[in-house]
Protein backbone atom coordinates (compact mmCIF):
# COMPACT_ATOMS: atom_id res chain seq x y z
CA UNK A 1 0.00 0.00 0.00
CA UNK A 2 1.79 3.12 -1.24
CA UNK A 3 1.35 6.42 0.59
CA UNK A 4 2.14 9.44 -1.56
CA UNK A 5 3.70 11.21 1.45
CA UNK A 6 6.69 8.88 1.05
CA UNK A 7 7.99 11.39 -1.50
CA UNK A 8 8.83 13.75 1.37
CA UNK A 9 11.21 11.24 2.96
CA UNK A 10 14.83 10.54 2.07
CA UNK A 11 15.89 6.90 2.18
CA UNK A 12 19.38 6.04 3.32
CA UNK A 13 19.08 2.35 2.49
CA UNK A 14 16.67 0.27 0.41
CA UNK A 15 13.07 1.19 -0.40
CA UNK A 16 10.37 1.49 2.24
CA UNK A 17 8.15 -1.46 3.18
CA UNK A 18 4.86 -1.79 1.35
CA UNK A 19 2.80 -1.20 4.52
CA UNK A 20 2.35 1.49 7.18
CA UNK A 21 2.84 0.49 10.83
CA UNK A 22 0.12 1.51 13.28
CA UNK A 23 1.55 -0.02 16.46
CA UNK A 24 4.03 -2.60 17.70
CA UNK A 25 4.17 -4.91 20.70
CA UNK A 26 6.62 -7.65 21.57
CA UNK A 27 7.73 -9.43 18.40
CA UNK A 28 4.74 -8.19 16.36
CA UNK A 29 3.87 -5.10 14.35
CA UNK A 30 0.33 -4.19 13.26
CA UNK A 31 -0.34 -2.31 10.03
CA UNK A 32 -2.92 0.40 9.38
CA UNK A 33 -4.97 -2.09 7.37
CA UNK A 34 -5.17 -4.50 10.31
CA UNK A 35 -2.49 -7.09 9.47
CA UNK A 36 -0.24 -8.54 12.18
CA UNK A 37 3.33 -9.22 11.02
CA UNK A 38 6.07 -11.03 12.91
CA UNK A 39 9.01 -8.61 12.94
CA UNK A 40 12.05 -10.69 12.09
CA UNK A 41 14.08 -7.47 11.75
CA UNK A 42 13.73 -6.86 15.54
CA UNK A 43 13.41 -3.16 14.86
CA UNK A 44 16.60 -3.08 12.79
CA UNK A 45 18.41 -5.48 15.16
CA UNK A 46 17.79 -3.23 18.15
CA UNK A 47 14.55 -4.23 19.91
CA UNK A 48 16.26 -6.89 21.99
CA UNK A 49 13.42 -7.29 24.49
CA UNK A 50 10.60 -6.63 22.03
CA UNK A 51 8.68 -3.57 20.87
CA UNK A 52 7.12 -1.29 23.49
CA UNK A 53 8.26 -3.22 26.54
CA UNK A 54 6.12 -2.07 29.51
CA UNK A 55 9.13 -1.05 31.62
CA UNK A 56 10.52 1.11 28.83
CA UNK A 57 7.11 2.69 28.17
CA UNK A 58 6.75 3.46 31.88
CA UNK A 59 10.25 4.94 32.08
CA UNK A 60 9.59 7.21 29.10
CA UNK A 61 6.24 8.34 30.49
CA UNK A 62 7.78 9.14 33.88
CA UNK A 63 10.58 11.16 32.33
CA UNK A 64 8.19 13.11 30.09
CA UNK A 65 6.38 14.19 33.23
CA UNK A 66 9.58 15.21 35.04
CA UNK A 67 12.02 16.73 32.51
CA UNK A 68 12.50 16.22 28.75
CA UNK A 69 15.55 18.30 27.83
CA UNK A 70 18.45 19.90 29.69
CA UNK A 71 21.59 21.82 28.81
CA UNK A 72 24.54 19.44 28.51
CA UNK A 73 26.22 20.84 31.63
CA UNK A 74 23.14 20.23 33.79
CA UNK A 75 22.77 16.84 35.47
CA UNK A 76 19.70 14.93 36.60
CA UNK A 77 19.31 11.89 38.83
CA UNK A 78 18.63 9.48 35.90
CA UNK A 79 21.81 10.60 34.13
CA UNK A 80 23.92 10.01 37.23
CA UNK A 81 22.27 6.64 37.84
CA UNK A 82 22.86 5.56 34.25
CA UNK A 83 26.53 6.57 34.29
CA UNK A 84 27.09 4.60 37.49
CA UNK A 85 25.27 1.54 36.09
CA UNK A 86 27.17 1.53 32.79
CA UNK A 87 30.56 1.83 34.50
CA UNK A 88 29.52 -0.96 36.86
CA UNK A 89 28.82 -3.27 33.92
CA UNK A 90 32.01 -2.44 32.03
CA UNK A 91 35.50 -3.83 32.69
CA UNK A 92 37.15 -2.15 35.67
CA UNK A 93 39.50 -0.06 33.52
CA UNK A 94 36.55 1.65 31.78
CA UNK A 95 35.41 4.06 34.46
CA UNK A 96 34.06 7.26 32.84
CA UNK A 97 31.31 7.74 30.27
CA UNK A 98 29.97 10.24 27.72
CA UNK A 99 26.23 9.88 26.97
CA UNK A 100 24.92 10.80 23.51
CA UNK A 101 22.00 10.08 21.17
CA UNK A 102 23.08 7.11 19.04
CA UNK A 103 25.69 4.41 18.65
CA UNK A 104 27.10 6.22 15.64
CA UNK A 105 27.71 9.32 17.78
CA UNK A 106 29.31 7.17 20.48
CA UNK A 107 31.68 5.67 17.91
CA UNK A 108 32.45 9.10 16.48
CA UNK A 109 33.41 10.31 19.95
CA UNK A 110 35.45 7.16 20.58
CA UNK A 111 37.40 7.79 17.37
CA UNK A 112 38.11 11.40 18.35
CA UNK A 113 39.19 10.41 21.84
CA UNK A 114 41.55 7.77 20.48
CA UNK A 115 43.17 10.26 18.09
CA UNK A 116 43.51 13.00 20.69
CA UNK A 117 44.85 10.63 23.33
CA UNK A 118 47.48 8.99 21.11
CA UNK A 119 48.31 11.90 18.83
CA UNK A 120 47.94 9.54 15.87
CA UNK A 121 45.23 9.22 13.20
CA UNK A 122 45.17 5.81 11.46
CA UNK A 123 42.12 3.75 12.46
CA UNK A 124 41.58 0.10 11.51
CA UNK A 125 38.11 -1.38 10.94
CA UNK A 126 37.05 -4.93 10.12
CA UNK A 127 35.47 -5.92 6.82
CA UNK A 128 31.69 -6.58 7.12
CA UNK A 129 31.51 -4.16 10.08
CA UNK A 130 29.00 -1.39 10.76
CA UNK A 131 29.77 1.61 12.97
CA UNK A 132 27.35 4.38 11.95
CA UNK A 133 26.57 6.97 9.28
CA UNK A 134 28.57 9.95 10.58
CA UNK A 135 31.57 10.86 8.43
CA UNK A 136 34.26 9.30 10.59
CA UNK A 137 32.38 6.16 11.60
CA UNK A 138 31.06 5.62 8.06
CA UNK A 139 34.63 5.60 6.78
CA UNK A 140 35.11 2.37 8.74
CA UNK A 141 31.86 0.72 7.63
CA UNK A 142 32.77 -2.22 5.46
CA UNK A 143 29.27 -3.73 5.39
CA UNK A 144 28.04 -0.72 3.38
CA UNK A 145 27.10 2.92 3.88
CA UNK A 146 30.16 4.62 2.39
CA UNK A 147 29.69 4.55 -1.37
CA UNK A 148 29.19 7.52 -3.65
CA UNK A 149 30.27 10.57 -1.69
CA UNK A 150 33.97 10.94 -2.28
CA UNK A 151 37.11 10.35 -0.18
CA UNK A 152 36.74 8.68 3.20
CA UNK A 153 38.40 9.79 6.42
CA UNK A 154 42.19 9.86 5.93
CA UNK A 155 43.93 6.99 7.65
CA UNK A 156 41.07 4.48 7.36
CA UNK A 157 42.57 0.98 7.11
CA UNK A 158 40.99 -2.47 6.82
CA UNK A 159 41.40 -5.79 8.60
CA UNK A 160 39.78 -8.94 7.12
CA UNK A 161 36.87 -10.20 9.25
CA UNK A 162 37.17 -13.65 10.89
CA UNK A 163 34.48 -15.11 8.62
CA UNK A 164 35.14 -18.83 8.22
CA UNK A 165 32.12 -19.47 5.98
CA UNK A 166 33.38 -17.00 3.36
CA UNK A 167 37.01 -16.68 4.34
CA UNK A 168 38.30 -13.29 3.10
CA UNK A 169 41.77 -14.74 2.36
CA UNK A 170 40.39 -18.03 0.93
CA UNK A 171 42.16 -20.06 3.60
CA UNK A 172 39.69 -21.44 6.19
CA UNK A 173 36.70 -23.69 5.64
CA UNK A 174 34.23 -23.87 8.50
CA UNK A 175 36.58 -22.88 11.33
CA UNK A 176 38.61 -19.68 11.52
CA UNK A 177 42.22 -20.12 12.64
CA UNK A 178 42.92 -16.36 12.70
CA UNK A 179 45.22 -16.43 9.64
CA UNK A 180 43.15 -13.46 8.43
CA UNK A 181 44.29 -11.50 11.48
CA UNK A 182 47.97 -12.24 10.88
CA UNK A 183 47.91 -11.53 7.14
CA UNK A 184 45.70 -8.49 7.74
CA UNK A 185 48.22 -6.87 10.04
CA UNK A 186 51.00 -7.62 7.55
CA UNK A 187 49.08 -5.50 5.03
CA UNK A 188 48.28 -2.80 7.57
CA UNK A 189 51.96 -2.48 8.52
CA UNK A 190 52.84 -1.95 4.87
CA UNK A 191 50.04 0.59 4.30
CA UNK A 192 50.63 2.60 7.48
CA UNK A 193 52.43 5.94 7.36
CA UNK A 194 53.57 5.41 10.94
CA UNK A 195 50.50 6.79 12.72
CA UNK A 196 48.61 3.67 13.81
CA UNK A 197 46.08 4.77 16.41
CA UNK A 198 43.42 2.14 17.10
CA UNK A 199 41.32 -0.81 15.97
CA UNK A 200 37.53 -0.62 16.32
CA UNK A 201 35.67 -3.95 16.39
CA UNK A 202 32.30 -5.48 17.22
CA UNK A 203 32.18 -8.61 19.43
CA UNK A 204 29.73 -10.03 16.89
CA UNK A 205 29.71 -8.44 13.43
CA UNK A 206 25.99 -7.74 13.21
CA UNK A 207 25.11 -6.02 9.93
CA UNK A 208 27.76 -8.05 8.11
CA UNK A 209 25.99 -11.35 8.78
CA UNK A 210 26.05 -12.11 12.55
CA UNK A 211 29.67 -13.27 12.37
CA UNK A 212 31.00 -14.66 15.64
CA UNK A 213 34.82 -14.52 15.91
CA UNK A 214 36.68 -17.59 17.27
CA UNK A 215 37.14 -17.69 21.07
CA UNK A 216 40.72 -16.41 21.12
CA UNK A 217 40.30 -13.80 18.39
CA UNK A 218 40.15 -10.72 20.60
CA UNK A 219 43.06 -11.85 22.78
CA UNK A 220 45.14 -12.17 19.61
CA UNK A 221 43.86 -8.84 18.33
CA UNK A 222 44.75 -7.22 21.64
CA UNK A 223 48.30 -8.57 21.41
CA UNK A 224 48.74 -7.21 17.86
CA UNK A 225 47.51 -3.80 19.04
CA UNK A 226 49.87 -3.74 22.01
CA UNK A 227 52.82 -4.61 19.78
CA UNK A 228 52.10 -1.46 17.76
CA UNK A 229 51.06 0.81 20.61
CA UNK A 230 47.47 0.89 19.32
CA UNK A 231 44.24 1.18 21.28
CA UNK A 232 41.51 -1.47 21.00
CA UNK A 233 37.99 -0.02 20.85
CA UNK A 234 35.12 -2.39 21.54
CA UNK A 235 31.65 -1.64 20.12
CA UNK A 236 28.70 -3.06 22.08
CA UNK A 237 26.09 -2.94 19.34
CA UNK A 238 24.65 -6.34 19.20
CA UNK A 239 22.50 -1.14 18.95
CA UNK A 240 21.28 11.82 25.58
CA UNK A 241 22.56 12.93 28.35
CA UNK A 242 20.39 15.95 27.51
CA UNK A 243 17.24 13.83 27.39
CA UNK A 244 16.43 12.38 30.78
CA UNK A 245 13.73 10.11 29.35
CA UNK A 246 16.35 8.25 27.35
CA UNK A 247 18.61 8.13 30.36
CA UNK A 248 15.86 6.61 32.51
CA UNK A 249 14.88 3.89 30.09
CA UNK A 250 18.52 3.03 29.44
CA UNK A 251 19.28 2.90 33.15
CA UNK A 252 16.53 0.33 33.54
CA UNK A 253 17.66 -1.91 30.66
CA UNK A 254 21.46 -1.70 30.60
CA UNK A 255 21.63 -5.34 31.69
CA UNK A 256 21.26 -6.07 27.96
CA UNK A 257 24.98 -5.34 27.47
CA UNK A 258 26.29 -7.24 30.47
CA UNK A 259 27.30 -10.26 28.37
CA UNK A 260 29.22 -8.04 25.94
CA UNK A 261 30.86 -6.37 28.92
CA UNK A 262 32.11 -9.75 30.11
CA UNK A 263 33.45 -10.45 26.62
CA UNK A 264 35.26 -7.11 26.64
CA UNK A 265 36.78 -7.88 30.02
CA UNK A 266 37.99 -11.29 28.85
CA UNK A 267 39.38 -9.72 25.67
CA UNK A 268 41.46 -7.19 27.57
CA UNK A 269 39.71 -4.02 26.37
CA UNK A 270 41.21 -1.34 28.60
CA UNK A 271 40.75 2.04 26.94
CA UNK A 272 37.50 2.74 25.06
CA UNK A 273 34.20 0.96 24.44
CA UNK A 274 30.93 2.17 22.94
CA UNK A 275 27.35 1.09 23.52
CA UNK A 276 24.35 1.82 21.34
CA UNK A 277 20.65 1.56 20.64
CA UNK A 278 20.36 -2.08 21.72
CA UNK A 279 20.80 -1.09 25.38
CA UNK A 280 17.39 0.67 25.63
CA UNK A 281 15.83 -1.80 23.14
CA UNK A 282 15.62 0.56 20.19
CA UNK A 283 15.22 3.95 21.86
CA UNK A 284 17.87 6.45 20.89
CA UNK A 285 20.87 6.36 23.17
CA UNK A 286 24.61 5.87 22.84
CA UNK A 287 27.56 5.93 25.22
CA UNK A 288 31.32 6.07 24.92
CA UNK A 289 32.97 4.52 27.98
CA UNK A 290 36.64 5.16 28.58
CA UNK A 291 39.45 5.12 31.12
CA UNK A 292 39.63 8.18 33.37
CA UNK A 293 42.97 9.11 31.76
CA UNK A 294 40.99 10.14 28.66
CA UNK A 295 39.19 12.90 30.57
CA UNK A 296 41.49 15.70 29.41
CA UNK A 297 41.07 14.56 25.80
CA UNK A 298 37.28 14.57 26.09
CA UNK A 299 37.26 18.07 27.56
CA UNK A 300 39.45 19.36 24.73
CA UNK A 301 37.13 17.78 22.16
CA UNK A 302 34.10 19.89 23.12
Amino acid sequence: MYDERERFLIRYARGFASFIVARANGAWIETTDGRRILDFTSGQICSTIGHNHPRIVAAVQQSLEEVIHLNSWMLSEPVLALAERLVGLAPASLNTVILVNTGGEANEIALRLAKMHTGRFEIVGLTRSWHGLQAGAASLNLAGGHAGYGPLMPGSLTLPAPYAYRCPIRHCSGTCDCSCLESGFDLIDQQSVGSLCAVIAEPVLSAGGIIVPPPDYFQRLRKRCEERGMLLMYQWCVGDKRNSARAWLAARTTWAISHSARLANASGVKEIASAATTCPSGAKMGAAIQHVSFENSSQSML
